[in-house]
């Protein structure tokens, strides 16, 4: 009997709905020998068969580490073939792809739990969420992305060698999410930056109950990428794949942890977050946000508030950043004109002020 559990699921989003596209996500697992080996690869939007490349990506890393490792190799020898599945992957995704690399750019997370530790390799801007035996939600890899702001950020894809990431996790391991960047941000709102929970646990919890509970999971993971999550989640393709180790038990954490803040802290947030959008509109300086109160309400069902506000959020954060951005050009541009007006009036009152003295 199998100590683990695991599922997951990818679905296309509006996005690629509307324009006709195919989803571009992939994920892949296996179990083999008492461990388990999981990926997913998020093809990049520009990139012409990124499609097929997230495929390739997924299925050949979680196909040659399965293949290769065992559970009583050492650290550094599961490393190593982690590293190796990536230069292969990449090599076979180059060779594929000939003059037209640009065509099939892909992130890839991969991970290996082994009876609690936890090993990975990372490219790009998907990641991974682990659930330590204490109950913690920890982030394990963060999103590579270059300078810029918002979706002007250009993503390190697989091709990206220098950037790629290794590790062994350093705490006990009970359970661990593989998500791309379109539900990486609901895990992880970046309205939650300066909070003292970070990530959102109300959520991470709820997908973890039915991970460790629900007896049907791939019908239970498609139906709530399918139908639970709102769209302005799914607006980008979605992939999630969980897994738990039955034999690492966990203790749960008691208090307000596993809580939702609530409707009035993200209003609050995001009313934070237009002051310093439009700081420059008054003389005060922002708003700081507030911390979450302790007396949050409690977990809300699968639906519920808690699974739109934070995509709600960050979707309206991203318009008022663009009509921000074009007023303050159009700000410029006047102030600009007005001071080449000044200068004219100027230089036509010199002008006729000679003119008055000539003639005395």
């Amino acid at each position: 009997m199998s100590i683990y559990r695991f599922t997951g699921n990818s679905l296309k989003g509006k996005s690629h709905e509307q324009s006709g596209t195919v989803c571009q996500d992939s994920y892949f697992y296996l179990e083999n020998g008492g461990f388990v080996v999981a990926a997913v690869a998020d093809g990049l939007g520009s990139s012409k068969h990124s499609d097929i490349a997230s495929k390739m990506a997924a299925k050949a890393a979680v196909e040659y580490c399965a293949s290769k490792i065992n559970k009583k190799m050492r650290e550094s020898d599961i490393l190593s073939i982690i590293r190796t599945a990536f230069d292969n992957t990449n090599f076979t995704i180059k060779q594929t792809a000939g003059e037209n690399l640009d065509d099939y750019d892909t992130t890839l997370s991969l991970a290996v739990l082994i009876q609690g530790n936890l090993y990975y390799g990372h490219a790009g801007d998907s990641g991974i969420i682990a659930m330590r035996k204490d109950g913690t939600f920890d982030e394990v890899t963060e999103p590579q992305l270059g300078d810029g702001a918002g979706k002007e950020r250009p993503v390190y894809p697989l091709a990206a060698e220098s950037k790629w990431v290794f590790g062994k996790y350093p705490h006990q391991t009970h359970a661990i999410f593989l998500m791309t960047d379109g539900i990486l941000n609901k895990a992880i709102p970046p309205l939650l930056d300066d909070q003292k929970y970070k990530l959102d646990n109300a959520y991470l919890y709820y997908l973890y109950d039915n991970l460790r509970k629900n007896p049907n999971l791939d019908g239970w993971i498609s139906d709530e990428l399918t139908h639970i999550l709102p769209q302005e989640v799914n607006y980008d393709d979605i992939t999630v794949v969980a897994v738990m180790c039955k034999s690492v038990k966990v203790r749960l954490k008691k208090g307000d942890y596993y809580k939702f803040p609530g409707e009035a802290l993200w209003s609050s947030l995001l009313e934070a977050h237009r002051n310093r959008l439009y700081s420059y509109r008054t003389d005060s300086a922002y708003q700081e946000a507030p911390e979450v109160s302790q007396a949050a309400p409690p977990i809300q069902a699968p639906g519920g508030t808690h699974t739109v506000i934070t995509q709600q959020n960050q979707k309206t954060q991203r318009k008022r950043q663009g009509r921000n951005k074009k007023r303050q050009f159009l700000i410029a541009v006047i102030l600009a004109v007005l001071f080449v007006l000044a200068l004219a009036a100027i230089a036509l009152g010199v002008v006729g002020l000679i003119k008055q003295m000539n003639l005395n």
